[in-house]
This record gives structure tokens, sequence and C-alpha cells, in this order.
């Protein structure tokens, strides 16, 4: 599929890529989908996504299929939401590709609760 084949990466486990959104619907939560995938030599894409809260999450990219899903996130005060691209630490996953990304608006404020 020639989508997985084209992507984005990070060659150096010290260096982030960061993306930032601005103007978002501070009142409202939004779905991150991401697809990180590699056809060759192991490595694992590291994504922190920094708004109201910080997400971490991480995929191993060989082979993967599987899409890396953030739920519910939401802005900061000033409608933003950083999403930081990494590699592990490793040694052997100093290259964090991502092939496809979507991200969605889904929900008011009045939607939201509270955990604790």
């Amino acid at each position: 599929d020639a989508m997985m084949k084209s992507f984005l990466a990070v060659y150096n486990s010290t260096k982030n890529i960061d993306y930032s959104f601005t103007e978002l619907d501070a009142n409202a939560t939004y779905n991150f989908d991401i697809l990180c995938n590699r056809d060759s030599s192991a490595g694992t894409t590291v994504i922190t996504l920094a708004g109201r809260t910080t997400t971490v999450g991480s995929i191993a990219t060989l082979g993967n299929t599987a899409l890396l899903s953030f739920k519910r996130i939401a802005p900061d005060a000033n409608g933003q939401i950083i999403l930081y691209v990494s590699s592990s630490p490793s040694p052997s996953s100093s290259y964090a590709p991502i092939n496809v990304f979507q991200f969605e608006r889904i929900a008011d404020s009045a939607t939201l609760t509270t955990v604790k």
C-alpha cells in the first residue's frame, strides 16, 4: 500500500518533531489515530500529546498495521494541543516513522466527565 510507504520520521532519539494544533475549541475533545509502520528494521515511535493534560503512547513499528489511538484529548485553555514525535531511547530504535495521521473533534465540554 503506497500510503503505508510514505511517511515522516525522526532519526535521532534526542530530537523531537512537534506539531501545534491551534485555534481548537477549548470546550471540545479530540481523537487522534496514528499509523506508525516500517517494513525493515525495528523501531519504536513515541507520541506525546500535550493539551489540558499530557498523554504518552508508543508502538513498535516493524510490520505494524495497528493504529496508535488517543481518545478525548482536551486542548489547553488557549485551544492548543501539541503533538511530539520521538523515538524510544534505546539505540536500536533511533528511527520513528509516522505513515498516517488523523484527528477529529468529538465532544463539547458539557458531555465531558471528570474521573477522580
